[in-house]
């Protein structure tokens, strides 16, 4: 797919928006066995800069102006707010991560979004039982998460629904989700719009992950 034009067949321009196979995919269709109609990327990235393990130990944990809904200490209007609720949750900005966040703009760039910028960022400690529902990031292109100093069977991960609803109903075997597992010094970044949700930690002891949404 390589342009994409407003449907002819629509009479009030451009309400209607498609794209379009270019004409030398269909004029040469041995050159092409595989077309890929809907993909979702996650993007992946890992870091060995002790720099960074630092800066993350060095964030109280204590602190309700960093802390999410589902971490002890969370602020109420956090707990019982919408997503713009999130807006006073500014990670970044109250504390000084320059390692962390000049890797994070690096991973963006790397996959093709130099020009977001994070406009929400936070800590979730989580404990226990303590997980996250399937939920979507709003009024956010990009979003992210970081594991700290995590055991990967133990503190369980994060779980990306299928977007795809017809392939949930139509396809037999067809997976309901992908889940990556809570692994150190990684970061998962993801279209804010892919629904996903937590998994429960196996262990009592904090499960410490830093997030952020961008646009």
């Amino acid at each position: 797919m390589d342009r994409e034009f407003y449907d002819e067949r629509t009479q009030n321009r451009p309400r209607t928006k498609i794209s379009q196979f270019a004409r030398s995919d269909f004029l040469n269709p041995t050159s092409k066995v595989k077309v890929e109609l809907f993909p979702v990327n996650i993007f992946v990235f890992n870091h060995s800069n002790p720099k960074i393990d630092s800066e993350i130990e060095s964030i109280p944990l204590d602190d309700p102006d960093i802390l999410s809904h589902i971490s002890e200490g969370a602020k109420q209007g956090v707990v019982e707010g919408s997503h713009k609720g999130m807006d006073s949750l500014q990670l970044f900005r109250k504390y000084d991560l320059p390692e962390m966040e000049e890797w994070i703009y690096t991973c963006c760039d790397t996959i093709g979004e130099p020009a977001v910028l994070m406009h929400q960022s936070w800590i979730n400690v989580s404990t226990g039982d303590s997980f996250q529902i399937a939920h979507t990031h709003a009024h956010s292109k990009l979003s992210g998460v970081y594991y700290h100093d995590t055991i990967p069977d133990q503190h369980g991960g994060i779980v990306f629904n299928n977007p795809n609803p017809y392939s949930k109903m139509c396809m037999w075997g067809t997976e309901e989700g992908r889940h990556f597992p809570a692994t150190p010094r990684t970061l998962v970044l993801f279209p804010s719009w892919l629904e996903h949700k937590t998994v429960k930690s196996r262990i009592n002891t904090p499960r410490i992950s830093i997030a952020f949404n961008a646009r």
